[in-house]
């Protein structure tokens, strides 16, 4: 049954932005299933509604996924009190804000504000999949997770996203060791550029952090803005701190499927198939 459970998922985290429609053969080939097998999983998963079945017979993501990512999120108070919080920073810095969590590679940003003149950022919304060692968000939750996620991290590969992001083991830790330290994260153009992001970690009630908040503004305004930036996201964590938190740091992967992800190079996707 377990293992059943890790097939389902792991069909699941197939679906991305730029590979939204999957074959049986494909599955099969991607996760080195018999294809008997890959065909089982789909179908099971179609007649639960977590995926659709195509007039063309290739699978897509189903419509219930997406009122479970809405009831997950209600659930863990992120559309209550956690809103009001974004709310109130992006009226104060007058940037975009988000809150987001962690799904055991990347960071899902669960909610954001953005308010008149902020900047938007291009291409993932709420729930959409960010990488962990180049966001703001990310390297700060990752900085208190195990060490040993960040060399697996390394091991997977760094997705090279700008100039300016971090590609080097070496220069990860460092980094890490800096926001444990400073007890904020920046992203200074290393995922889009032109964009600058603070975030800070937000602890639930037995200090364990579960989440983090973020700040996002054009790059040219950061070195100046920074430090108010970091004021404000740390009071804007403490405060989240408060909210009741129903559920621990890996909200991530109960919505991941249903939201798109930055491209990884690291990644490479297999040549399509004849899905029949």
């Amino acid at each position: 049954m377990l293992s059943t459970i890790a097939r389902a998922g792991s069909v699941l985290g197939l679906f991305t932005h730029d590979r939204p429609e999957w074959g049986p053969r494909e599955v099969a080939a991607r996760l080195e299933l018999p294809r008997s097998t890959a065909q089982e999983l789909l179908a099971s998963l179609a007649g639960i509604g977590l995926l659709e079945r195509t007039d063309t017979g290739r699978y897509r993501l189903g419509w219930r996924l997406l009122a479970l990512s809405r009831t997950l999120v209600h659930g863990a108070g992120f559309d209550g009190g956690a809103g009001a919080v974004l709310r109130e920073l992006a009226a104060a810095t007058g940037a975009t804000s988000r809150l987001g969590v962690w799904d055991g590679r990347y960071v899902v940003p669960v909610s954001a504000v953005h308010p008149e003149g902020g900047v938007r950022l291009p291409g993932v919304g709420n729930g959409g999949r960010l990488p962990a060692h180049s966001t703001a968000l990310g390297k700060t939750i990752l900085a208190h997770r195990p060490r040993g996620e960040a060399v697996e991290r390394a091991h997977q590969g760094f997705s090279v996203f700008t100039p300016h992001t971090i590609h080097r083991l070496d220069a990860l830790h460092a980094e890490l060791d800096r926001i444990v330290r400073d007890g904020v994260g920046v992203d200074a153009q290393e995922t889009f550029l032109g964009v600058g992001c603070v975030a800070a970690p937000v602890r639930d009630g037995s200090g364990r952090v579960v989440a983090a908040v973020s700040v996002c503004v054009a790059d040219d305004r950061l070195a100046a803005r920074r430090p108010d930036l970091a004021t404000a996201v740390l009071g804007a964590a403490r405060r989240l701190g408060t909210v009741a938190w129903d559920t621990g740091p890996e909200l991530g992967p109960v919505i991941r499927g249903v939201v798109p992800t930055l491209p990884c190079p690291d990644d490479p996707e297999p040549p399509p198939e004849d899905p029949r």
